[in-house]
């Protein structure tokens, strides 16, 4: 799957998910459904896999073989993903790729350097925790998350220029101070913008000296 902006780790499948072969289904599986729109992020975007492959009765195993066996499927599947961001779910996923002695109270809403080279983890507690507790409470440690993901939208904005600005010289269709609108362009990270006036020699002018204010570079535009 390309292009994964998010890969969420659980820890194994459940009755459910053994049944069906499909990773979080049920009550945990729709707030896992929930976290995702509340960060913003397309479900298409985003991936879900266990550390550990195989349903495990009676939760017999989860610190010892399974997971250690289970591990270097895993290990090839971040390498194929190539996730933007990887979740931990729970405290056994989190302590087995991070190697942290922190308790999970204490990791989650932070990120930590896992055991995958150049690849931090986001330590969250298990949906499973927050259903019991009626799904509530995940807010405060999740926006951590969030708040990375929108610096990342300005960071990706960054890659256009604004080709289509009027400002108060334009003689038909004024829109704006021009100095407002040069400010704006620097403040949310363009590095260039061109002005379309209908306009006028001076405010021309005055365009090229705001744009050597603000440090962007400053294009002049024909509307025709």
């Amino acid at each position: 799957k390309d292009n994964v902006k998010i890969l969420f780790i659980g820890l194994n499948p459940g009755k459910d998910e053994n049944e069906t072969g499909i990773p979080f289904v049920g009550k945990s599986g729709k707030l896992l459904d929930k976290w995702i729109n509340f960060l913003g992020v397309s479900p298409k975007r985003c991936s879900v896999v266990n550390l550990i492959k195989c349903f495990t009765p009676n939760q017999s195993g989860l610190n010892g073989d399974e997971a250690d066996n289970c591990f270097p499927y895993l290990e090839r599947q971040i390498q194929l993903l190539n996730p933007e961001h990887i979740v931990v779910l729970g405290d056994i996923v989190y302590k087995k790729l991070t190697n942290q002695s922190l308790s999970i109270t204490q990791a989650e809403g932070k990120f930590f350097p896992s055991v995958f080279k150049n690849k931090d983890v986001f330590v969250m507690r298990h949906p499973s925790y927050f259903v019991r507790k009626g799904s509530v409470g995940w807010e405060d440690s999740l926006n951590q998350l969030k708040d990375l993901l929108n610096q990342q939208v300005v960071t990706e904005v960054q890659e256009y220029t604004p080709l289509h600005c009027h400002s108060e010289y334009s003689l038909t269709d004024g829109a704006g101070r021009l100095e407002d609108l040069v400010e704006h362009a620097k403040n949310v990270g363009f590095k260039a913008m061109a002005l379309t006036d209908h306009g006028t020699i001076s405010g021309w002018y005055e365009f090229q000296q705001l744009c050597d204010k603000y440090s962007i570079k400053g294009i002049l535009g024909i509307e025709f």
